[in-house]
């Protein structure tokens, strides 16, 4: 993996592939294998490509379940922003408002806690 006492010089190609490689979830210790280059190596002439790339993924991602939840009001999308962004939660049933149901063969029982 690389070649030892040589000095690197990044190129924008090899920039723009840290970036891609990161951005898709791929370990430092795998791109260094790709790029052929120590992970410190790596970490010591990438670190700002390879936090750029997980950036332009994340915000990606986000902007595509944003549009998701606001243009196409999918309710799923909706669902999971407001738990996540706006930390909203289920509300939880009280012990008294649990019923149990039972379904033996064609008899149903409705039991309340």
């Amino acid at each position: 993996m690389g070649k030892k006492n040589e000095l690197h010089v990044p190129t924008e190609e090899q920039r723009a592939e840290v970036q891609r490689l990161s951005g898709v979830g791929i370990t430092q210790f795998q791109i260094g294998l790709l790029v052929d280059l120590d992970v410190k190596t790596l970490v010591k002439h990438y670190r700002d490509d390879l936090d750029i790339g997980v950036a332009k993924s994340d915000s990606k991602i986000a902007s595509t379940l944003y549009k998701k939840a606001i243009e196409d009001e999918d309710l799923g999308a909706l669902i999971w922003i407001s738990k996540s962004k706006l930390r909203w939660a289920q509300a939880e049933n009280k012990p008294e408002d649990q019923n149990i149901n039972l379904n033996i063969r064609d008899w149903t029982v409705k039991v309340k806690k």
